[in-house]
């Protein structure tokens, strides 16, 4: 009498899927500082890491507007409204007083 002999499946291979990363970048945090008689806005973007959605990593870019700064490249629609609300015209003419007094105090003379 032949016994038939069992053959085991082999085992199925793993899977793995690789994660899904994607980076993400927003504006955190805005300040509006008084500078002598102007302000200036202090900008906060945080750029993010995720991997399959949960944040790995983040690191923070900053920058400053000035009264005088060109806003032309600026998308943030938080940081073009606060710019647009504090930089008024009155804010802009005190800050070109402010630089013409800057130059006349930083004039020197090399030895």
């Amino acid at each position: 009498m032949e016994t038939a002999k069992k053959t085991e499946d082999p085992a199925p291979e793993e899977v793995t899927e690789e994660p899904i990363l994607s980076r993400k970048t927003f504006v955190d945090k805005i300040e509006t500082v008084m500078v002598k008689n102007h302000y200036v806005l202090q900008v906060r973007e945080r750029k993010a890491i995720l991997e399959d959605g949960v944040e790995i990593s983040s690191n923070f870019h900053r920058y400053v507007l000035d009264p005088g700064s060109d806003i032309s490249g600026i998308t943030d629609e938080k940081v073009l409204a606060q710019f647009n609300a504090i930089m008024t015209n009155e804010v802009k003419d005190e800050y070109q007083e402010f630089l013409k007094i800057k130059e006349t105090e930083i004039k020197w003379t090399p030895i």
